[in-house]
């Protein structure tokens, strides 16, 4: 086996591994705790989720300087949350006949299913406008246009985490004036104003304060899902439906650069902003309002 096809074999093994954490994260969320408690420290795991997407490709970059393997040397840090992890964190206690309980029971049991497959298309979309729009068209559309280091695109992108994180840590309260998928779609016309505003923007100035509007979004939406799709669920289906939720994310990951790339290479990436952020902001509008009055929607239903 080639050096290569190893680091390859390697970073498959290392996805399966932070899908499984990724997905285990926010179910012991969901099983430890309960109420307010459980809706902030969703909302923080989001925002320190989303820190990291925006902080890892600067930090990844700047260590790459050194050595092109200096980066994966990071992955050591992981010992220093395994360690306490395997020693102090306790499994919840789970019903025996639960725990015998099949994803099928669920598929054909008495629960509602639109909520969910509304939740898992919201985090599709979620995450195709992370990695698709923030994490990649917008880098290239800073480094093209406006010149900028590695760096100063780094900082710029380090900006959604900062008012995402602020509002992620306040969903107990935003659930408190409106619904959960009423918080989503606000979360969408956010996004979709701050695409806008970078695509339009003629200025760093404008464009970072287009990015903020973006990671409002992001905190009004990302942990809002988690937390709707938590408490929704029945405990014990809680961890197949967040597998799926892990697997909805990363799919939306994977596709979400080859899209902005794509639709870039063809009308640019202004173009491709632009007409990203109008569609998501018509989204969300008529989302928000569908919700708001209470019109019959037969793609909503009970949600």
């Amino acid at each position: 086996m080639s050096d290569f096809s190893l680091i390859l074999a390697l970073r498959a093994v290392q996805g399966a591994a932070s899908s499984a954490i990724a997905m285990l994260t926010v179910t012991l969320l969901g099983d430890l705790y309960s109420g307010e408690q459980r809706r902030v420290l969703i909302g923080t795991n989001a925002a320190i989720f989303a820190v990291g997407a925006a902080r890892y490709p600067l930090l990844g970059g700047a260590l790459a300087t050194l050595t092109w393997s200096a980066p994966f040397a990071c992955f050591l840090l992981a010992l220093l949350v395994a360690v306490p992890g395997i020693t102090l964190l306790k499994e919840p206690q789970r019903n025996e006949t639960d725990s015998n309980s099949s994803i099928r029971e669920f598929l054909t049991g008495p629960t509602p299913l639109t909520p969910f497959v509304v939740l898992y298309l919201a985090i599709f979309g979620i995450f195709v406008l992370l990695y698709g729009a923030q994490l990649t068209a917008v880098p290239f559309l800073l480094a093209n246009e406006y010149q900028l280091s590695s760096a100063g695109i780094g900082l710029l992108l380090g900006l959604p985490a900062v008012t995402m994180g602020l509002t992620a840590i306040q969903g107990d309260r935003v659930l408190r004036s409106v619904t959960s998928f009423q918080s989503i779609a606000l979360g969408f016309v956010s996004y979709g104003i701050g695409l806008v505003g970078v695509a339009i923007a003629n200025s760093i100035y404008g464009v970072a304060g287009a990015l903020l509007l973006f990671g409002l979004g992001q905190g009004l939406a990302e942990p809002i899902t988690d937390t709707a799709l938590i408490e929704r669920a029945p405990d014990e289906f809680r961890g197949s439906i967040m597998s799926i939720r892990t697997s909805v994310l990363r799919l939306g990951t994977t596709v979400g650069p080859p899209i902005s790339v794509g639709a870039a290479t063809v009308f640019g990436y202004r173009h491709t902003l632009l007409v990203s952020g109008v569609t998501v902001f018509v989204i969300g509008v008529t989302w928000f309002t569908v919700k708001r009055l209470q019109i019959p929607f037969y793609l909503l239903g009970s949600v």
